[in-house]
C-alpha cells in the first residue's frame, strides 16, 4: 500500500513539473491545429504577419498588439482560400469587435485604424475552414509598442 501511494505521489510530482516547464513561446497543440505555421516580424514601422490556418472553432487570436500611446496605423490583409469562408476582426481594448473582412465577401483588404492604449487582438472565425493568411500593420511606432504577441519587440 505505501509503495502505491509513494509511486501515485511521484507520477503527480513529474507531471507537474513537465506542465510547468512549458515553454510561453511555444505553440500549444491547440494553436498547432488552428495555425499549421505562424510567422511574426516586425521592423520599426511594420509587423508582418504569414499563416496557413485550419479553422474549426472562433476567435482564433493570430497577432496580439499592446501600445503604451494612440497610434494611426494602416493595415493590409489577403485570405487566399482554400475551403470554407472566415472572418477577420479585432478586438479592441475597451472589449468592442471590429470586423475587417467576411471570405463570403472580400478577401483582400487595405484599412486604416487607430489603436488605443492598451491590447488589440486581431483573430480569426470559422467553421471548417483553411486558408493562408498574409496580414500587415504598417506605419505604426514600434517605440509605442509594448509587446508583440506577448513579447516585447527588439528595437
Amino acid at each position: 500500500m505505501k509503495r502505491t501511494a509513494l509511486f501515485t505521489i511521484l507520477i503527480i510530482f513529474c507531471l507537474s513539473i513537465t506542465a510547468c516547464a512549458t515553454d510561453p513561446n511555444h505553440l500549444t497543440d491547440a494553436q498547432t491545429s488552428i495555425f499549421h505555421s505562424l510567422n511574426v516580424t516586425h521592423t520599426d514601422r511594420s509587423i508582418v504577419v504569414k499563416a496557413d490556418a485550419y479553422l474549426n472553432i472562433t476567435d482564433a487570436d493570430f497577432l496580439i498588439i499592446d501600445v503604451s500611446e494612440e497610434d494611426t496605423v494602416s493595415l493590409t490583409y489577403t485570405l487566399t482560400r482554400n475551403k470554407g469562408d472566415i472572418t477577420l476582426s479585432y478586438r479592441t481594448p475597451e472589449d468592442s469587435t471590429v470586423l475587417l473582412a467576411d471570405t463570403e465577401e472580400k478577401t483582400y483588404g487595405e484599412e486604416t485604424i487607430t489603436l488605443q492604449p492598451g491590447t488589440t487582438t486581431f483573430f480569426l472565425a470559422g467553421t471548417d475552414a483553411s486558408f493562408q493568411v498574409s496580414f500587415s500593420v504598417k506605419d505604426i511606432d514600434i517605440s509605442k509598442v509594448k509587446s508583440i504577441n506577448d513579447t516585447a519587440p527588439e528595437l
